[in-house]
């Protein structure tokens, strides 16, 4: 078992050798979303497991990554929404979340958001083995995050070429 923490983290490698740069500069929210973060973590976590696990002809976790992918960005968005209510200092004052450079903007942030997690597995900064994918397919993050799903399908008429 101590072989798939090796195998996730040279997985992730591959996907990810990214350097903390202008990649992970946010354009929109003041600071890093820690849900967003969690929530890419396990899409690149699980998404890198289950590729080793598909080379050797199991097919488990298929659709997680993408769900934890999709409520990653539904965090970024409720974030964004809601950081000048929360006081969050956004970095640009009273944005107009219907204009198509907005999109653009928070799209930047999840980006942004992405490429760290995706860095910190390749460093793995956050892997520690199998209890970390146990926490990711846990039942409450797995309902936590199908929750941000939801709301950003249903609740949310804002940013659809983001969702």
């Amino acid at each position: 078992m101590k072989s798939i923490k090796a195998l996730v983290i040279a997985s992730a490698a591959l996907i990810a050798a990214l350097p903390a740069s202008a990649a992970e500069k946010l354009s929109y929210l003041s600071s890093m979303d820690a849900d967003a973060l969690g929530y890419f973590r396990c899409a690149a976590s699980v998404g890198a497991t289950r590729d080793i696990l598909l080379d050797d002809g199991y097919d488990v976790y298929s659709s997680l990554p993408g769900t934890f992918d999709k409520a990653g960005r539904a965090a970024v968005i409720k974030a964004a929404l809601l950081a000048e209510e929360y006081e969050a200092k956004p970095q640009i004052k009273h944005i107009s979340f219907t204009a198509a450079k907005t999109t653009k903007i928070i799209a930047s942030d999840i980006d942004a958001h992405r490429n760290k997690a995706e860095r910190e597995l390749a460093k793995g900064e956050f892997v520690k083995g199998l209890d970390d994918l146990a926490t990711c397919v846990s039942k409450k993050n797995l309902d936590d995050a199908r929750a941000m799903v939801d709301w950003l399908d249903n609740d949310v008429s804002f940013f659809k070429e983001l969702k």
